[in-house]
C-alpha cells in the first residue's frame, strides 16, 4: 500500500512538472506580445539577414542564435515530460533530436561565454552587456551540465538525452542572462521560473539513474 501511494505521488509530481514547465513555452512568445506573428517573423528575418551578413556581427550572431535555441528547447522538454507522464518512453529518434539540439545550444553557450570573459574581464568590447561574475556563474552551470550528462550517460542512457535537454535549457537561460545582466525582462523572469521547475525534474532524473 505504501509503495502504491508513493507511485501515485510520483505521478502527480510529474504532471505538476509538466504543467508548470509550460511556462518555458510561454517565455518564447513574451518578446512578441502585442505583435502579430507576421510582423514578428518579418522583424526576426530582417534582423537575422543584417547580422549574419555583417562581417563583424556574423560570428557573434551565430553564437547568440545557438543560445536563443535554448529557449526553444522548452517545447521538446514538455513533449518528453508528457511522454513520461503517459508512461511512453521516448524513441531513439526523439532522443537523438534532443541530444543534437541540446549540444548545439551548449556549444553556442560556451562560445558566447568565452567571448564574454574576454570582453568583460580582459578587455571591454562592444558586445558584452552583462556582469563578469554572472558570466563565470553561467560558465560553471554549463560545465556542470556537461559533467552531469556524462555521469548519467554512463549509468542510464535512457535518461541521458532528457537530462542533457533540460540542462541545456538551464544553461542557455543562464548564459543569456549573464550576457545581458542589466537588460533583463519578463522573458528571462518567466524562463528563470521554468529553470527552477526543470531543476526539480533534473534532480529526479539523476536520482532515477542512480537507483
Amino acid at each position: 500500500m505504501h509503495a502504491r501511494e508513493q507511485g501515485t505521488e510520483s505521478r502527480w509530481i510529474e504532471w505538476a512538472i509538466l504543467v508548470l514547465g509550460l511556462a518555458g513555452v510561454v517565455a518564447i512568445w513574451l518578446p512578441f506580445a502585442g505583435v502579430s506573428p507576421i510582423d514578428a517573423w518579418r522583424l526576426m528575418s530582417s534582423q537575422a539577414a543584417y547580422t549574419f551578413t555583417s562581417r563583424e556581427l556574423g560570428p557573434i550572431s551565430a553564437m547568440f542564435m545557438a543560445v536563443i535555441l535554448s529557449f526553444f528547447l522548452a517545447p521538446l522538454v514538455s513533449l518528453a515530460q508528457l511522454s513520461r507522464c503517459l508512461g511512453r518512453p521516448c524513441s531513439i529518434w526523439e532522443r537523438r533530436i534532443h541530444t543534437a539540439a541540446a549540444l548545439i545550444a551548449i556549444a553556442g553557450c560556451l562560445a558566447l561565454l568565452v567571448v564574454c570573459v574576454k570582453e568583460g574581464v580582459i578587455e571591454r568590447g562592444p558586445y558584452f552587456m552583462g556582469s563578469p561574475v554572472a558570466v563565470f556563474v553561467a560558465l560553471g552551470i554549463v560545465a556542470g551540465v556537461l559533467v552531469l550528462w556524462r555521469r548519467v550517460a554512463k549509468r542510464h542512457t535512457e535518461h541521458s538525452a532528457e537530462c542533457l535537454l533540460i540542462g541545456a535549457y538551464i544553461g542557455g537561460v543562464a548564459t543569456s542572462s549573464a550576457f545581458a545582466t542589466y537588460y533583463l525582462g519578463p522573458t528571462e523572469a518567466v524562463a528563470g521560473f521554468t529553470c527552477v521547475v526543470y531543476a526539480v525534474s533534473l534532480w529526479r532524473r539523476v536520482r532515477e539513474a542512480k537507483a
